[in-house]
């Protein structure tokens, strides 16, 4: 078999759907087997009848259901020891992909021996680029940078912007040190000699630690320029943000006393320093949050229903900020994501409805 796709659903099964019924228009370009294996994280909701539901005519899709929720990276693993694919797709619940997609990375996998890893340029709702799809290792000045929002300062800055490689250009194939496990996409092979995700990371971190591993090996992972819709956080709204949040600072503390405490200088004093900095903003974190349930609701866009037909006639015809819930009516993914970006400064807010495709 050549691909399998994995995606891990916790509590989000609507969004899992569509995310599916993406790679299912994906794959018609891929000329080789696929499968799609979805792993239900113990979500103890309804996602387990409504997935299967959705699928059970699509033999290519495997519904898996874990007892038990052990997080992001366990899940992965668990799934991936079901795969039967020579590459493998690390994709989140909270994406849709495009009809060329997957036969682009691919193929780009497939011609360049020495690529680890790939993944693309992720937009957000509005069309704009998530900038953490091509990152830096968070040794401790590009953390510092970062901590400390001094990146915006030089955005465009190798020295300044190493967490999110800031000079190198979002509109080109280019080699990276870290890629997001939103969307990763690997051969089986290279997964199973770096020993895949580290499940000590409950969520977050282990994309990191995983590219980081592959680079060490002596491969190295890729940027390509192709677009693909991750609604960032839309995966955690059914869960306890105060738990997503204290992950996330364990995650980066998890790395850095794994791989960057080896030297005695690092032992004594690099990495105690960036522990202490990532303790200081996981209480700044604590702190915003708390002010922003403090402060009144914000009242929400106003709405309106179209279809990408209508809206790729006119993409200027709303005020900015509208929140567009667009049918896709038979349009293709790839128009969607292209489109998308052509709105990013509209800041339109993207709702996403293709129920209408592969029912």
């Amino acid at each position: 078999m050549l691909l399998s796709v994995i995606l891990v659903n916790y509590k989000v099964p609507q969004l899992t759907i569509e995310a599916v019924r993406s790679v299912l228009a994906s794959l018609r370009r891929v000329d080789g087997e696929s499968e799609i294996i979805v792993l239900d994280n113990a979500s103890g909701d309804d996602s387990m009848s409504r997935l299967r539901a959705a699928f059970v005519a699509e033999p290519r899709v495997k519904i898996l259901e874990s007892p038990t929720n052990g997080g992001f990276a366990r899940g992965n693993n668990m799934a991936i020891v079901e795969a039967r694919g020579d590459y493998l797709l690390l994709l989140n619940p909270d994406t849709l992909v495009g009809e060329s997609t997957l036969a682009d990375c691919l193929t780009f996998l497939r011609s360049h021996p020495d690529a680890g890893a790939v993944g693309p340029r992720l937009i957000n709702q509005s069309g704009a680029m998530h900038p953490e799809c091509k990152r830096g290792v968070p040794t401790l000045w590009n953390s510092f940078c970062r901590f400390t929002r001094l990146y915006r300062l030089a955005p465009h800055s190798a020295c300044f912007n190493g967490y999110y490689q800031g000079h190198l250009s979002p509109d080109a194939v280019q080699q990276v040190p870290v890629l997001t496990g939103a969307f990763l996409m690997l051969r089986r092979t290279i997964y199973e000699e770096v020993g895949g995700l580290d499940e000590r990371y409950f969520m977050y971190g282990e994309d990191i630690d995983l590219c980081y591993t592959i680079e060490r090996a002596g491969y190295h992972n890729y940027y390509l320029p192709t677009p693909v819709l991750h609604y960032k956080g839309e995966s955690e709204i059914a869960a306890d943000r105060v738990r997503y949040e204290e992950s996330f600072y364990g995650a980066m503390r998890l790395f850095y006393l794994k791989h960057q405490g080896e030297s005695w200088w690092s032992r004594h004093v690099t990495t105690p320093l960036v522990l202490a900095a990532i303790n200081l903003q996981r209480r700044l974190a604590h702190c915003r949050r708390q002010r922003k349930a403090a402060k009144s609701a914000i009242p929400a866009p106003h709405t309106v229903s179209l279809t990408l037909v209508e809206l790729e006639a006119d993409i200027d015809a709303f005020p900015e900020g509208t929140r567009l819930e667009l049918a896709m009516a038979g349009a293709s993914y790839d128009n969607l994501l292209k489109t998308m970006e052509r709105c990013a400064e509209r800041r339109y807010l993207f709702i996403v409805n293709s129920s209408d495709k592969l029912s």
